[in-house]
């Protein structure tokens, strides 16, 4: 008899360490810190925009494919983005949206903007692998302001 008393008490004994193990063990963080990172940069190339009288836009789609209205001269080819985002929940779907930004048109003409807008991601829902990371190709379109 006091030899399975013994036995019920070191039972006993190792199943209260290991709980409190359990509860001294650090757990795994459930705040995660989404993170984007550029595998390579949205370019639109190098363009020539040889009248403003309208609005013209060039559209990049995301597998590469790019249509020019006829404002601009194609001197250098245009690349999608591809990027990566990490630090999401496993297998959960992403949608990737950008706000219409104006940026500023360089060269040695006068400093009117263009506008960047309608992104578009392939694919269009994303879904994170295992360990919460996706990547993605991005599209978009520049347009021209049109202020003559």
């Amino acid at each position: 008899m006091m030899c399975l008393r013994q036995r019920l008490r070191c039972r006993k004994f190792f199943a209260s360490c290991l709980l409190l193990l359990c509860l001294a063990s650090p757990l795994p963080s459930l705040a995660l810190t989404p993170q984007l990172s550029e595998l390579q940069r949205l370019d639109f190339g190098i363009l020539a925009v040889t009248t403003n009288a309208a609005v013209s836009s060039v559209v990049l789609a995301p597998q590469g494919t790019a249509s020019y209205d006829p404002a601009f001269v194609f001197i250098a080819a245009a690349t999608p983005g591809r990027y990566r985002l990490t630090g999401y929940p496993p297998f959960t779907d992403i949608t990737v949206s950008m706000a219409a930004t104006d940026l500023a048109l360089g060269g040695t003409g006068p400093g009117e903007l263009l506008a960047l807008s309608n992104a578009v991601s392939s694919p269009l829902t994303l879904h994170t692998d295992q360990d919460g990371a996706v990547d993605f190709d991005l599209g978009a379109t520049l347009a021209t302001s049109g202020t003559g």
